[in-house]
């Protein structure tokens, strides 16, 4: 008895090709398979019964199972790279107008904000609270607090019209959220370093 190498199928010893696939035998293996041995090749068993020849075409169909399994996750792979490039690509070319945008909007507001308080306008007195509220939920100490409380009086001098009380109360609220600011760096960076 001859197993074809290809598919595992049995022939005769003397068999020149395999009568399931057609795969040409050499030779040398219908001559060489001498008595003994096709006794051993056709009674060597593996302790689930099955010999030793099914366990060897088993393993070639997991070898070629794996193969493709591997090409399969190399295809999806490069698909979903590919895929999130062009989603990357969509995304930075939509959004890198508007945040540049906005980005440009709260530079001018920063820096007319928090500009000396002698190259404001006479009838212009900034709004501190949005700062306020921005760094008591960033740093969550009292000198925002304060800051908060100087820039709503602020506004409600604006909204009285009395222009050279909002700006000294502004510019109160903009020293205390600046203290605000740097006291809550110094802070983070303490208990980063420290704790």
């Amino acid at each position: 008895m001859k197993f074809c190498g290809n598919c595992g199928g049995r022939n005769a010893t003397g068999a020149g090709f395999c009568q399931n696939c057609g795969a040409p035998f050499r030779v040398t293996d219908a001559e060489s398979l001498g008595a003994s041995e096709r006794y051993d090749a056709e009674n060597s068993r593996e302790p689930s019964g099955r010999s030793l020849q099914d366990v060897d075409v088993s393993r070639r169909r997991d070898d070629a199972f794996g193969d493709a399994t591997k090409e399969f996750a190399s295809a999806v792979g490069t698909s979903v790279l590919t895929i999130v490039v062009a989603f990357a690509r969509w995304f930075y070319h939509i959004v890198r107008p508007l945040a540049r945008m906005a980005f440009g909007f709260a530079w001018g507001q920063f820096k007319t904000t928090f500009s000396p308080a002698s190259t404001w306008r006479p009838d212009y007195v900034p709004n501190f609270l949005l700062w306020g509220v921005l760094g008591a939920v960033l740093w969550r100490l009292p000198t925002s607090l304060v800051g908060i409380v100087y820039a709503v009086l602020a506004n409600e001098a604006r909204r009285s019209q009395e222009f050279e009380l909002a700006r000294t109360r502004a510019e109160s609220a903009k020293n205390w959220l600046i203290a605000d600011f740097v006291v809550g760096l110094v802070v983070c960076v303490f208990r980063n370093l420290v704790f």
